[in-house]
This record gives structure tokens, C-alpha cells and sequence, in this order.
């Protein structure tokens, strides 16, 4: 065997580069898809009678994932999900390069930036499609063969045991302990494996053009097609896998079988169709083949989603948000609602309990409950949720206003991605970034799904695993990090950079010649049953190193926190020999320091470098502090995340020690799982840093938990499902108790918001603007730099630690009120602001007594230093009148 020549100089390599293979399944269709978004996108850009929403929907699908199809296309990524996965996270980047570039440089022309990416998508998907145009070759998602040098005629056949060439072993001679290593066939000029299609003569090599062999012990992989005897002891994991000659996407994956002519759910064989071989499609989903569309199936499957979707429907239509008290959203839902969740969750345990079950059913009854968890509120409430929201959608008109860079200390220009891609969005589609802002945790929550479905698929062997854990992570996500902010953006990010380091930098263990025995004890221990590495060329390897440094910048500039969690994770990986190269650690380390140097001090106000105790975690769901009695519905809401938290975090553990003699395929969700509670020994982020642990945590926990929940047998089947369908459902209310509890202060009014516009608005540039208390819809305009003295924060009167909870806030106390407002040498003009909202904030955690508030504004309308500017029904706006000086 002659190795490959890798020589030719640069002559040979553009002639390689103009050879490129006729693009097939999935990379056919990823660059078809950059295409057809480039052309949508360009019809949303020049064609303004389109309409705002129609424009904004096309631009949408268009950053969501056209550029990075188009750029993925040109490689072999092997693994159709985890490509489009990292096409998705990889287009959001992309986007944020250029929104970030516009910003900085001063150069922010929103249309222009979508010229430029619509004709780099568009150029390189057609440079990715022009080998198969111009040989006039069959090309696209249904196409079979590769290009010049290939025999499309003749099916991969499998290589008899006795011409395999291993490096040093013959599979024969494999022991148990080497049941997972992997031999790996590269096509050589010379001497071609008997039984496998080689090159034509005279076609150059390519080092990714191989077969892909599994160890397989005692007995021969047959040209038959099932791996197994009778007599033969296997396990489940020890599966041959034959990629089809030059195309690692189109394979054969031969997986035990219990006994000659009888399976079972989880023994099954699964057949990738092979061109010429003359089998029918088989399904990859553990359904057995496609023999013939099931249309009564279908016509089930439908009238069950239906009713699913009809429940909701009819709670939203029957229920209102106008009166919500103490006990949040589920206190005004119609019982409907309840009854929508529980035959969502009875259907998915249901069909994941088949042995024939379907992946289809699966993801639509998991998209089901992304719309009932999160786009209920949306629904039922106008405008957005969240105080935070409006702070946002401030930023984002003051970048579509100034196309730059203001304020060095506002930590939000500073970390602009998220602010800038959205602003670009309403920029061009002339959407209202209130409506984006409205339906932003509904995108997010869906968009979080894509990598971590395609994570949970690369790590798990039991192909329902990643079903399971999209829906267990949907269920326990209570945190609320969903909302229109960077560090939702970044998450995806974060996801998307863990599975490049998963699928395509993972590495197997290597052992450490010399005294290291014990370390190569420990990884050997780690690394016991973990899923085969799957192989990957250096080509595809590179590009994964430089798609994962484009990634994580974005991650750094787009957020403060997040790309410390990213650099933990890195490290753990590392430190477990599962990633490689190493270098990438101090990369990712690097890249993040040179951008928070400069920044330090506005970072610093957020409490880098002070630490934060676990064990004020709960009190700090539920609010710190309290001067009166809590209500009983913060108290509700607090247990509520109490019990998806620790029972979340309790599972985990439980599946950890479960799998302590076996740790390979818990190891690495494990540690990614528990990683980043090293956040909270050096940074509190404003006291919040508790719920980004438990948001990167919980996909690793998600993905724990259902690898133990499909392996239990302890259990018969006949209880396991009621009392999953039962779990789950009270999961899903705790989790929406924990989400919407405080719907009662996070939802605005029509008239709140419109008298924060009139405010921002019509105040003098330079006013202090200064709420009564708590919440209030602020800074959601362009101009909002313009007021107030601190450019991170609201002025606020009655604070959580002020002296003012104290008081009764009657007339006789109107002398301190008014000095608050005198003690000021700037002598600016002052508005102090009154809304509902404010009192509920209050009262709910315990700040101040019920009615205080409607005091405190009956006092100053009867004080003469104040005068009433604005009233609606229901925020009244008072101006202070200073002494003369």
C-alpha cells in the first residue's frame, strides 16, 4: 500500500479546486437552500410592497441559515443533522460579523450589508453546485454519485474480514477492551481493497474518501448486510458503519440483531439506501422501511396534533391576562390549557414507547408544547414582557439612529452583536422592533433546539435520546433567559460551539507514554463505552477550527458571560483527552480576555471577580430581603424552581453515579453539566450569574436523564408511561409557574407603553426621569441616552434598599420626597413617574405595604413643587418644580 501523495504545488491544487465532486444529499440541498433565502432575501431588500412582516419573515430565514448552507455545502461534514445544526448557528455568526463591522467602522448601511451577504451566500453555493451544472450530472438532496472518478453504477460493497488492513490488528485478534476502536481505510494509488469501488485511474486521492470500520469481534461483517450470530455475544454499541465509496453521508450502519429473522426496538438493522444496490429506503429513525406512505397514519397523527392545538387555542380564546394576580399565568387559563399539556405529553410518551416509533411524531408534538410554553404570552399580551425587553429595543433604535458606537460606558453598546443584528432586521424590513421583541422568546426557545438535538445526536447511541432531550430541556426551562437579549443570542452560540467540539474536534483517548499510568487509568475510565469517534478528514477539521473561533468571537462581543462558560466546558474536554488540539483552550481563553481588557471597568460594575454563594440561589428566585410578608404566590413560584431545579440537578447526579463503572457515555454530559457552576466562584453578575448556570446546564441534564429514563427496565412498561406522562406534565406547570408566575408586573399595558414613548419623547434631553418604583417600560427609544446620569440604570425613588420603604409616604413625609429631588447640583429638569405596575412589583416581594404607592402620588399631586405633565389610565408623569437659586 503506497500512501497518499499529498505534493503537486499550487497548480495541482486550483486544479483540484475546479474538480470539486458533484454535490449530492444533503449538501445539494444545503446549497439549494443558500439560493433560494438569497433570492427571498434580495425580493425583501429591494421590494418594499411586500409588506414589514413578510420582509422581516424572508430576512429572518435568510440570517437563520442561508449563509452558512451556502459555506457548508463546500465541505464533507458526515452527519446531515449536526450540519445543518452548525449551518444554523454559523449563519446567526456570520450576520453578526458584519452587523459588528458596520458598527465599529461607522459604515451602517443595513442594505448594503445584505448585498454583501447575499452575494457571498449566492457565489458560494453556485461554485459548490457548478461541477454537477456543468457536467450535466443529476444533482440535488435525491441524487446519488459524487463526480469525476467515481463508478455511480456500482453500490459500496462491505470488505471480507480477510482483506481488512488494520493498523497493526487484525479484527480477529481484538479483544474485548479494543471493542471500540475504529479502523479507518484511506484509498491508496495502488492495491485496492478487494470488494470496494475504487478510484477511476488517474482520479487524485482525497484523504476524506474512506471506509469507516468499527471493531468487530468474533465473527466477519457479511456482504449480507446483518452484523451477528446466534451464537455470538454483542452488544448494542458494537455496530459496523460503511460509509458508501467518497460519500460519508450515504451509509450502511449495521447494528446487532438478537437472533436471525427477529428484532427488537432497539436491535434493529438500519439500511441507508446504497445507489445501485437495488433495496428499497429504510428509515433512519428506527421505524423500519419506508415501504409505502401511511396515510392513515398520517391522518391520525394529524387529528391528535389537531386536538392538541384545539385545547390550546380554546384556552387562549377563553382566557384573559387583564386582571392576573400574585399567582401568574396559570391563575386566569382556562382548564383547557391544563388539558392541552397533558395529552401533549401523554402523546410523545405514548409514541416514544413504540417499538416502531416515528421521529416526526416526536418533533411535532415537541413543537406543540414550544407554542404552548412560549407563545402563550405573546397571545394573550400585546406588547412585550419583561421591564428588560424595552431597554433593549432602546438600544436597538439608537443604533438604526447613530449606525455607531456612543457611549464607551454603556455596557450595552459595548457588547453590541445581538443589538446591531436586529437592528439591521428592522432596519430594512421596517417591522416595529416592539412586535420582534414580543415574539423573541418563541424564536429562541425553537432555536435552542437545533443544537441541542444535534448534540444529544452525536453523543447518544439510542436514537430517541435527542428526541427525549429537546422535549425534557423545552419542559425545565424555566429561567427566562429567552427574551429579546444578548444573552439569548449568545446561548445559541455557546451550543453551537460545544457541538463543533463534539462532532468533529473529538478525539479518541491516546495513551501517555512514560509514568503518566495513572492518567492513562483515568481516561481509559472516562472514556469506557463511549459512542465511536466518527472520522474526519484534516480539511473538515480545519474548517470546524475556524467556524468554531468565528463562533466564539461572536460569543465574546455579543455577551459578558457566556463565553467564560464556552472556555470552561473547552477545558473540561481537554482535560478528559476528548478534544484536540489543546490549543484551542488558551485561543478560546485569549480571544476573550483581549476583548473584556479595554472593558473592564464597565464589567466590573456587574460584579467580576465577586463572588456569588450557592445557598442564596433560592432566596434570590424569589426576591431578597423582604420589609413585609411575601404573597403567597412568590412563595408558590419559588417552589415551583425549587423542584424543577433540584430535581433536574438530582437526576443528573443520580445518572452519573448510575453509570459510575461504565462513565464513557455520561462523562462528557456530565462534566458540561456541572462545569459551570464554576461561574459562581468568580463572577455574580449583578447577583443573576445563578440563572445562566442553570440555563447551560440544563441541556446537559436534559440529555442525562433521558439516556437513563430509555435504559431503565426496572420499571414495566405498563406504569413507566402513566407515571412519565404524569411527571412531565406537573414539570411543564412548574416550569411555567417559575416562567410566567410574575406575569402580574412583567406584562405592560397599551398606555404603559405609550406614556414611555411620550416621556423619552417630550422631555428635555439631559432630564432625570425617575420611577416611583420598580418596573416601568424605560429607555425604549432611541434617545434614551440623552436622560439620567448613569447610562446602565434606571433612577428609581423607592428602591429595594432605600429608606423610603420605611415611611409611610403620606403628606408629613413629601419634605424628604422633595429633598431627593433638590439634592442635585445639576439642577436638571425632573420627572417622577406613577404606574400599577410599580405597587404589584412592591407588594409581591415584600418591599412595600399594599397602598403605599396610591399615597405617595395622592401627596405629590397635592404638593405645589410638583406639577402633572401626562396621565393616561393608568400612568400618571409629575414634573418637579426646584426652588429658585
Amino acid at each position: 500500500m503506497t500512501p497518499l501523495n499529498r505534493g503537486g504545488g499550487a497548480a495541482q491544487r486550483w486544479r483540484r479546486v475546479g474538480e470539486r465532486d458533484v454535490l449530492t444529499g444533503y449538501r445539494a440541498a444545503m446549497a439549494y437552500t443558500g439560493l433560494v433565502l438569497s433570492a427571498l432575501a434580495l425580493a425583501a431588500v429591494v421590494a418594499p410592497a411586500l409588506g414589514p412582516a413578510l420582509r422581516f419573515g424572508f430576512l429572518l430565514l435568510f440570517v437563520c441559515l442561508a449563509p452558512g448552507a451556502a459555506v457548508l455545502s463546500v465541505f464533507r461534514l458526515g452527519d446531515r443533522i449536526s450540519a445543518w445544526a452548525l449551518a444554523f448557528v454559523l449563519s446567526l455568526a456570520v450576520t453578526g460579523v458584519v452587523a459588528d463591522v458596520m458598527l465599529w467602522t461607522k459604515t451602517w448601511r443595513p442594505a448594503e450589508g445584505y448585498f454583501v451577504l447575499i452575494g457571498l451566500s449566492t457565489v458560494t453555493a453556485v461554485i459548490a453546485l457548478w461541477p454537477g451544472w456543468r457536467s450535466g450530472r443529476r444533482t440535488g438532496p435525491a441524487a446519488q454519485g459524487r463526480g469525476s472518478g467515481e463508478h455511480h453504477d456500482r453500490p459500496t460493497e462491505t470488505v471480507p474480514a480477510r482483506d481488512r488492513r488494520t493498523s497493526g490488528t487484525h479484527p480477529h485478534q481484538l479483544s474485548e477492551e479494543a471493542a471500540d476502536q475504529t479502523t479507518v481505510l484511506h484509498w491508496w494509488d495502488e492495491e485496492p481493497i478487494p470488494g470496494v469501488t475504487a478510484p477511476a485511474p488517474g482520479a487524485a486521492p482525497r484523504p476524506d474518501e474512506t471506509a469507516v470500520l468499527p471493531a468487530v469481534r468474533d465473527h466477519a461483517l457479511p456482504s449480507g448486510g446483518v452484523v451477528g450470530h446466534p451464537s455470538a455475544d454483542r452488544t448494542g454499541d458494537e455496530t459496523a458503519v460503511l460509509p458508501r465509496t467518497a460519500l460519508g453521508d450515504e451509509t450502511v450502519v449495521f447494528q446487532r440483531v438478537q437472533d436471525f429473522g427477529r428484532t427488537q426496538s432497539d436491535e434493529t438493522t438500519v439500511l441507508k439506501r446504497i445507489p445501485g444496490a437495488g433495496e428499497s429506503d429504510v428509515a433512519i429513525d428506527g421505524s423500519g422501511p419506508r415501504s409505502r406512505i401511511q396515510w392513515r397514519s398520517i391522518v391520525v397523527e394529524g387529528l391528535l396534533f389537531a386536538l392538541v392545538l384545539g385545547l390550546w387555542g380554546a384556552s387562549i380564546a377563553a382566557s384573559s391576562v387583564d386582571d392576573v394576580g400574585e399567582y401568574g399565568l396559570l391563575s386566569v387559563m382556562n382548564p383547557t390549557f391544563l388539558l392541552a399539556l397533558l395529552v401533549c405529553a401523554a402523546r410523545f410518551v405514548a409514541e416514544l414507547s413504540r417499538d416502531r416509533w416515528r421521529g416526526w411524531v416526536l418533533l411535532l408534538h415537541t413543537g406543540a408544547l414550544l407554542l404552548i410554553m412560549h407563545a402563550t404570552v405573546p397571545l394573550l399580551v400585546y406588547d412585550p414582557e419583561y421591564a428588560w425587553s424595552y431597554k433593549h429595543v432602546g438600544v436597538i433604535e439608537h443604533f438604526r439612529a447613530h449606525g455607531e458606537i456612543t457611549n464607551a460606558y454603556d455596557v450595552y453598546q459595548q457588547w453590541p452583536t445581538l443589538f446591531a443584528v436586529v437592528a439591521h432586521l428592522v432596519d430594512v424590513s421596517g417591522l416595529d422592533a416592539l412586535r420582534v421583541a414580543a415574539w423573541a422568546p418563541l424564536f429562541f426557545d425553537v432555536a435552542f433546539c437545533v443544537p441541542v438535538f444535534a448534540i444529544a445526536h452525536t453523543l447518544a447511541r439510542d436514537p430517541r435520546v435527542p428526541y427525549l432531550t429537546v422535549f425534557l430541556f423545552t419542559a425545565i426551562n424555566w429561567v427566562g433567559q429567552d427574551y429579546l437579549a444578548p444573552q439569548a443570542y449568545a446561548f445559541i452560540l455557546c451550543l453551537g460551539a460545544m457541538l463543533i467540539m463534539l462532532r468533529w474536534l473529538r478525539r479518541s483517548v491516546r495513551e501517555v507514554p512514560g509514568t503518566l499510568g495513572w492518567l492513562n487509568r483515568i481516561w481509559r475510565w472516562a472514556n469506557a463505552g463511549l459512542v465511536d469517534v466518527p472520522y474526519t478528514s484534516k480539511n473538515t477539521r480545519r474548517a470546524a477550527l475556524a467556524a468554531l473561533y468565528v463562533v466564539y468571537a461572536v460569543v465574546v462581543s455579543a455577551h459578558q458571560l457566556s463565553p467564560y462558560v464556552v472556555a470552561m466546558g473547552a477545558c473540561a474536554l481537554a482535560l478528559l483527552g476528548l478534544v484536540r488540539p489543546l490549543q484551542i483552550v488558551p485561543i478560546l481563553l485569549g480571544i476573550s480576555v483581549l476583548y473584556l481588557v479595554p472593558r473592564y471597568e464597565i464589567a466590573e460594575y456587574y460584579g467580576v471577580l465577586e463572588g456569588f454563594s450557592i445557598f442564596s440561589f433560592f432566596d434570590r428566585v424569589g426576591g431578597l430581603n423582604p420589609i413585609y410578608a411575601t404573597s403567597p404566590g412568590r412563595i408558590l413560584s419559588a417552589q415551583a424552581v425549587q423542584f424543577v431545579s433540584l430535581s433536574m440537578w438530582g437526576l443528573t447526579a443520580v445518572s452519573v453515579l448510575a453509570s459510575f463503572r461504565r462513565l464513557g457515555p455520561v462523562a462528557v454530559p456530565a462534566v458540561l453539566a456541572f462545569s459551570p457552576f464554576g461561574l459562581l466562584l468568580v463572577q455574580s453578575y449583578g447577583g443573576e450569574a445563578i440563572y445562566r448556570v442553570f440555563l447551560f446546564s440544563a441541556p446537559w441534564c436534559a440529555l442525562l436523564i433521558s439516556t437513563v429514563l430509555l435504559r431503565q427496565r426496572w420499571l414495566p412498561r405498563v406504569l413507566a408511561a402513566p407515571l412519565s406522562v404524569v411527571l412531565l406534565t406537573a414539570t411543564m406547570l412548574a416550569s411555567i409557574q417559575g416562567l410566567h408566575g410574575q406575569l402580574t408586573f412583567n406584562k405592560f399595558t397599551r398606555a404603559e407603553v405609550e406614556a414611555a414613548q411620550y416621556i423619552y419623547t417630550h422631555a428635555e434631553p439631559g432630564s432625570d426621569i425617575v420611577l416611583a418604583a420598580g418596573l416601568f417600560p424605560t429607555r425604549l427609544t432611541g434617545n434614551y441616552d440623552q436622560f439620567n446620569s448613569s447610562p446602565n440604570s434606571d433612577a428609581v425613588l423607592i428602591s429595594e434598599d432605600s429608606l423610603f420603604t420605611q415611611l409611610k409616604l403620606g403628606d408629613d413625609d413629601m419634605p424628604a420626597v422633595n429633598a431627593f429631588f433638590e439634592d442635585d447640583e445639576r439642577r436638571t429638569p425632573k420627572y417622577l413617574v406613577f404606574s400599577p405596575v410599580m405597587e404589584r412589583y412592591m407588594v409581591y416581594f415584600g418591599y412595600l405595604a399594599p397602598g403605599t404607592l396610591e399615597r405617595l402620588e395622592a401627596s405629590v399631586s397635592r404638593s405645589p413643587k410638583w406639577t402633572l405633565v401626562y396621565e393616561n389610565e393608568d400612568v400618571t408623569i409629575f414634573r418637579f418644580i426646584p426652588d429658585p437659586p
